[in-house]
């Protein structure tokens, strides 16, 4: 049996840390990058009392695990044990510790692995996971700490997206009281409201803020016709239909997604107040903007997020890219220059929760960084210790493979600055594109 532990330090009161562990997304927040968990069914009192079934999948790997939990919330201790999963044994316990102003944060396991798994091969694996767990509560808890404590109640559409899903886990971990929005009944969100954007709407007050993703994924086909109209019909209707119904109960705030598409395809570096460009990704996040007018007119603040490619192991463009590099597949598109604008999933979420709470409005670009497709491409062969045997991708090629989106996609791209975001005092914790990669690869 392997035992692994680690302390950490916090900066944080230990009630507070230890709240946060009670709280709805407190489970999905501490889930590696590079494992998927779903919960299946988990009693109320989880993670004091009670069993929690997960279905986890890590690599090609896939069980579904079992856990018993007991713990004393006078101690501010828990422990979970598995009943049935892939490990022999498992016992982890859960320490918060108080410590002047703020508290040891510790996790103890004690593990037996499969046969076919090294003793050496489990305890790295569980030691770097605790190390990317501790890093993970105590970003988390700080970020939180630099807004008031009020609760908040959340309207979130998209929420089933890569965004949404953990925004959703972010959120309610801070406290806060997230609503799903979804346009058909879905299992296990009866809590939800459904609403299609077309047929009576729902009420929808009493919400202090509103966060609309939905809208249908821009790189997921090739661009005919049909696609460009359905790429349009996902953003622009949804989006003035919701605009018009929350005019009736303004909320505090409307943050809409948009893209950092808006200015076209830019070599020179550019912000917030520049022009639209030109091109169909560039029309689309223009027109998804002015659909908001409607709350923008009934004095709702309405900021649009224009998002650069998010970094993430469980989808968008990332997840498509890992596995052709892994084989050594990854290289130049094109001629390689085109400016690549990138943005971690975790500082999308620290960005967004920065928005909730200060009086900014109007377009804001989330994004941490810029480089060439080539340097992108070097070095996210280099963090995941692959050679790069793919010979450049002619753009003749990809254009007649994929036509138009090959070239708003693949072979443009946008050099831009977050200077709204910078200059209201947020920071990016990822501001190196490997050190972004390696934070979101658990690499």
């Amino acid at each position: 049996m392997e035992a692994i532990e680690q302390t950490t330090r916090l900066a944080a009161p230990a009630e507070e840390v230890w709240r946060w562990h009670l709280r709805p997304g407190a489970f999905e927040r501490l889930v590696p990058p590079d494992v998927s968990a779903r919960v299946i069914s988990r009693d109320p009192g989880v993670p004091l009392t009670g069993r929690a079934t997960i279905a986890v999948r890590r690599g090609p790997l896939r069980a579904t695990w079992v856990a018993e939990h007991e713990g004393d919330a006078a101690a501010m201790r828990f422990v979970d044990r598995q009943v049935c999963g892939p490990m022999r044994s498992w016992r982890h316990e859960h320490v918060v510790r108080p410590r002047g102003d703020g508290c040891d944060y510790h996790d103890r396991i004690e593990a037996t692995g499969p046969w076919w798994l090294p003793s050496g091969v489990l305890r790295r694996r569980v030691a770097g996971d605790l190390a990317w767990r501790h890093a993970r509560v105590a970003a988390d808890l700080e970020r939180h700490a630099r807004f008031p404590a009020t609760p908040l109640r959340i309207l979130v559409t998209g929420s089933s997206g890569l965004i949404g899903t953990a925004l959703r886990a972010y959120l309610a971990s801070a406290g806060h009281d997230v609503v799903r929005l979804l346009r058909a009944p879905e299992p296990g969100a009866a809590d939800a409201i459904v609403w299609d954007f077309q047929g009576p709407v729902p009420p929808l007050d009493g919400f202090d803020a509103v966060i609309h993703l939905a809208g249908a994924n821009v790189a997921g086909r090739r661009w005919t016709a049909a696609a460009k109209r359905d790429l349009r019909a996902s953003r622009l209707g949804p989006t003035a239909a919701l605009a018009a119904a929350l005019a009736a109960h303004p909320p505090r705030a409307l943050i809409v997604a948009s893209g950092i598409s808006y200015y076209g395809d830019r070599r020179d570096e550019v912000a917030e107040d520049d022009a639209c460009g030109g091109g169909f990704l560039a029309e689309l996040a223009r027109d998804w903007e002015a659909a908001a007018e409607p709350a923008r007119a009934a004095g709702i603040r309405v900021a649009h997020l224009r998002l650069a490619m998010v970094l993430a192991a469980g989808g968008g463009a990332l997840a498509k890219l890992v596995p052709a590099y892994r084989l050594g597949l990854g290289g130049r598109l094109g001629s390689g220059d085109q400016p690549v604008g990138w943005i971690a999933l975790d500082d999308v979420l620290g960005a967004i929760e920065h928005v909730l709470h200060r009086p900014l409005a109007g377009p804001i670009n989330l994004i941490a960084g810029w480089c060439a497709q080539r340097e992108f491409a070097r070095v996210l062969a280099r963090v995941l210790h692959r050679p790069r045997l793919a010979p450049p991708a002619p753009r003749a090629l990809l254009r007649l493979a994929l036509g138009g989106m090959a070239d708003e996609v693949l072979l443009s791209g946008t050099a831009a600055r977050a200077a709204r975001l910078i200059d209201d005092g947020f920071t990016f914790r990822n501001q190196r594109l490997e050190q972004a990669l390696r934070s979101e690869l658990a690499r």
